[in-house]
Protein backbone atom coordinates (compact mmCIF):
# COMPACT_ATOMS: atom_id res chain seq x y z
CA UNK A 1 0.00 0.00 0.00
CA UNK A 2 1.32 3.58 -1.01
CA UNK A 3 1.12 7.20 0.01
CA UNK A 4 -1.83 8.71 -1.66
CA UNK A 5 -0.77 12.27 -3.44
CA UNK A 6 -3.58 12.90 -5.96
CA UNK A 7 -7.08 12.03 -4.95
CA UNK A 8 -9.05 15.11 -4.90
CA UNK A 9 -10.11 14.35 -8.45
CA UNK A 10 -13.32 12.59 -7.42
CA UNK A 11 -16.66 14.38 -5.51
CA UNK A 12 -16.59 13.25 -1.74
CA UNK A 13 -19.04 14.73 0.30
CA UNK A 14 -17.59 17.57 2.44
CA UNK A 15 -19.34 16.50 5.71
CA UNK A 16 -17.89 12.92 5.68
CA UNK A 17 -14.37 14.54 4.88
CA UNK A 18 -15.15 16.85 8.08
CA UNK A 19 -16.07 14.05 10.61
CA UNK A 20 -12.86 12.18 10.18
CA UNK A 21 -11.13 12.21 13.10
CA UNK A 22 -8.95 9.76 15.17
CA UNK A 23 -10.91 6.84 15.82
CA UNK A 24 -13.65 7.10 12.86
CA UNK A 25 -14.25 3.57 11.09
CA UNK A 26 -14.39 3.97 7.39
CA UNK A 27 -13.33 2.06 3.93
CA UNK A 28 -10.54 2.88 1.92
CA UNK A 29 -8.91 1.85 -1.26
CA UNK A 30 -5.91 0.28 -1.81
CA UNK A 31 -3.38 1.30 -4.05
CA UNK A 32 -1.76 -1.76 -5.21
CA UNK A 33 -4.96 -3.75 -5.43
CA UNK A 34 -7.49 -1.63 -6.09
CA UNK A 35 -9.92 -3.04 -3.43
CA UNK A 36 -11.87 -1.67 -0.59
CA UNK A 37 -10.75 -1.82 2.67
CA UNK A 38 -12.40 -1.83 6.55
CA UNK A 39 -9.66 0.77 7.95
CA UNK A 40 -9.98 3.82 10.49
CA UNK A 41 -8.41 6.60 11.06
CA UNK A 42 -5.11 6.19 13.51
CA UNK A 43 -3.61 10.14 12.98
CA UNK A 44 -4.09 13.56 11.51
CA UNK A 45 -1.90 16.13 10.55
CA UNK A 46 -1.60 19.32 7.95
CA UNK A 47 0.73 18.82 5.37
CA UNK A 48 3.78 22.02 5.81
CA UNK A 49 4.66 21.91 2.17
CA UNK A 50 1.00 21.96 0.97
CA UNK A 51 -1.19 23.11 3.55
CA UNK A 52 -3.51 20.29 3.17
CA UNK A 53 -5.35 18.68 5.46
CA UNK A 54 -4.06 14.29 5.74
CA UNK A 55 -5.54 11.48 7.46
CA UNK A 56 -3.54 8.52 8.28
CA UNK A 57 -5.35 5.29 7.99
CA UNK A 58 -4.81 1.37 9.37
CA UNK A 59 -6.12 -0.87 7.48
CA UNK A 60 -7.81 -3.76 9.71
CA UNK A 61 -6.36 -6.84 9.95
CA UNK A 62 -3.20 -5.57 8.26
CA UNK A 63 0.49 -4.85 10.40
CA UNK A 64 1.13 -0.49 10.96
CA UNK A 65 3.43 -0.81 8.16
CA UNK A 66 0.82 -1.00 5.44
CA UNK A 67 -0.88 2.31 7.11
CA UNK A 68 -1.31 5.12 4.30
CA UNK A 69 -1.41 9.20 4.95
CA UNK A 70 -4.36 10.42 2.65
CA UNK A 71 -5.48 13.76 1.57
CA UNK A 72 -8.77 14.30 4.04
CA UNK A 73 -11.12 15.06 0.65
CA UNK A 74 -9.39 11.69 -1.20
CA UNK A 75 -11.93 9.68 -3.19
CA UNK A 76 -10.61 6.79 -2.09
CA UNK A 77 -12.02 6.96 1.34
CA UNK A 78 -15.85 6.27 2.23
CA UNK A 79 -17.75 5.73 5.18
CA UNK A 80 -17.77 2.25 6.73
CA UNK A 81 -20.95 -0.21 6.68
CA UNK A 82 -20.08 -1.92 9.54
CA UNK A 83 -21.23 -0.89 13.13
CA UNK A 84 -18.06 -1.57 15.34
CA UNK A 85 -16.25 -0.23 18.13
CA UNK A 86 -12.92 1.40 17.45
CA UNK A 87 -9.81 -0.79 18.52
CA UNK A 88 -7.80 0.81 21.17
Amino acid sequence: MSTDEDDDDGAVDPIFAASLAVGTLLQAKDDDTEAWYEASVVDTRTNVETGQEEIKVHFRGFGAKFDVWYARNSHKLRPSNLKLKPRK
